[in-house]
């Protein structure tokens, strides 16, 4: 089947090439100004994610989880203050006071084995799921630019063939003119010619249109000016070589569903949510039992130091405070005597009733993971489905390949065999007009057949959680997909 694709690349660049050639009315002079912007399919890719809209947005949620990822770790970091005041106190002078204080907490159930605390462990889910989104996203972009480009090389290529086609229903009309003037023609025929020149005019002015709206999508995902010039290079041969390429490095559809369900997005998500979740539930089974915690410290006449640590959550609290000036006497007959030294202790906590919030924590938390565990099942089966779909319409896609080429090679003939008889006289304007239009046709066919497997590629890549192109914006092959396997 590769053997078969390659001897029409050539032909078909061509093909792109000329549709570029020829663009709607305006586009070659337009092209040479210093607006026009020549991009090729990697350049235009990498466009769309420097400022394109998608990963603009994708950036900025990407920030905003790191910072929440900051925000939650702040309760764990230490804490500290100056506070200054002035005192008077009966039989004494007033006193000005200076003090410093401290606050410090540590989780060390982390260090001990277990999980984080939920908020540590809630934000760390959301930078990784951000992380990942915005990796999707670039190849999401990816996928949906090469669409763009596509879709307006088409554009430009169909405006190319209907002012072609309006060449020739005008060339018809004035030789069916002609014709009729000298009694060669009939009236009918007259009308007939003119209603196909008017229907060309119309077509030309719908492709014009419709090339006008590609242009405008293309620009909206690159972040230019929607009415901005676009020259397009087209598709060189780096570009289409991996889709030639692909019919005999394709992978079996059992190695990439099973790609799928191990590397793409939505599932890690969905997995984690559900790690999570068990995580929450295991701590909400505990049974009522008494929470112990341990307490100590120290104080002097200067200051003081207290440590908590609750063995339930081990969550160690650290805060003291030291007095580092004051101008008055230290103390006075009125002031009360503190106690100074070190000082430990043991708490104990015995819930007896909590109005039954436990339970319904529980029965909610339940189902929480009931529907967790049933939206993993369902995404895998979803995703497994969407493998073999986009597998059976890429190789549809393939097999059309063949036919088309065919159909332009049959088209060329015909075309060729036309042009000799009307050389020689034997068939009329028109008869020579459908040949060439009936090879236009062909032509666009080849070329649509062969971006609709760069479409189909793109697709079935997407589904099996593989890139589409590389950091440089080059489209990559199933080459790629091997070598990584293999490694």
């Amino acid at each position: 089947m590769a053997a078969r694709i390659r001897p029409t690349l050539a032909l078909l660049l061509l093909a792109s090439l000329t549709s570029l050639w020829w663009g709607p009315p305006g586009w070659a002079a337009s092209a040479q100004t210093d607006e026009a912007r020549q991009l090729t399919l990697p350049e235009a890719i990498r466009l769309a994610w420097e400022q394109g809209p998608t990963l603009a947005a994708e950036r900025r949620a990407l920030a905003e989880a790191e910072l929440a990822w900051r925000q939650a770790g702040v309760p764990y970091r230490t804490q500290a203050g100056l506070t200054s005041g002035y005192t008077v106190r009966e039989g004494q002078e007033g006193a000005w006071t200076v003090s410093l204080t401290l606050d410090q907490s540590l989780a060390l159930q982390p260090l001990l084995g277990g999980a984080a605390p939920e908020t540590i462990r809630q934000a760390e889910q959301a930078l990784r799921e951000a992380e990942r989104s915005l990796a999707e996203a670039r190849q999401d972009v990816a996928q949906s630019v090469l669409d763009g480009y596509l879709k307006l090389l088409e554009a430009r290529a169909a405006v190319a063939r209907s002012t072609e086609a309006l060449r020739q229903a005008e060339a018809v009309l004035a030789q069916t003119e002609l014709r009729a003037s000298q009694g060669a023609a009939s009236q009918a025929d007259l009308l007939e010619a003119r209603a196909e020149a008017l229907a060309a005019r119309q077509n030309l002015a719908q492709a014009q249109l419709d090339a006008t709206r590609a242009q405008t999508a293309l620009n909206r995902q690159l972040g230019l000016p929607l009415r901005a010039e676009l020259e397009l290079a087209g598709l060189d041969l780096a570009g289409l070589e991996p889709a030639a390429s692909l019919a005999s490095a394709l992978p079996s559809v059992e190695r990439l569903i099973a790609h799928a369900l191990e590397h793409r997005a939505d599932l890690l998500t969905a997995r984690e949510a559900l790690q999570q979740a068990q995580i929450t539930w295991t701590e909400l089974k505990r049974p009522f039992e008494p929470t112990l915690a341990l307490n100590g410290g120290y104080r002097g006449q200067d200051g003081s130091v207290e440590v908590t640590l609750p063995l339930d959550t081990w969550e160690l609290s650290l805060s003291g405070q030291a007095r580092l000036y004051r101008s008055g006497p230290v103390s006075g007959p009125n002031e009360p005597n503190q106690f100074t030294g070190w000082s430990a202790g043991i708490s104990v906590g015995l819930p007896l009733l909590d109005g039954g919030s436990r339970q319904i924590a529980l029965e909610q938390h339940r189902l929480t993971l009931e529907r967790l565990e049933s939206q993993l099942a369902e995404l895998e089966t979803t995703v497994a489905e969407e493998v073999r779909q986009a597998h059976e319409a890429y190789l549809l896609a393939l097999e059309a390949l063949p036919a088309r080429e065919l159909q332009l090679e049959a088209a060329r003939i015909r075309l060729e065999a036309e042009r000799i008889r009307f050389d020689a006289g034997v068939i009329t304007p028109r008869q020579l007009a459908e040949a060439q239009a009936a090879y236009q046709a062909a032509l666009s066919g080849a070329t649509t057949a062969r971006y609709d497997l760069l479409r189909a590629a793109a697709a079935l890549q997407r589904a099996a959680g593989l890139p589409v192109v590389d950091e440089q914006g080059r489209v990559l092959g199933w080459e790629s997909f091997v070598s990584q396997e293999e490694e």
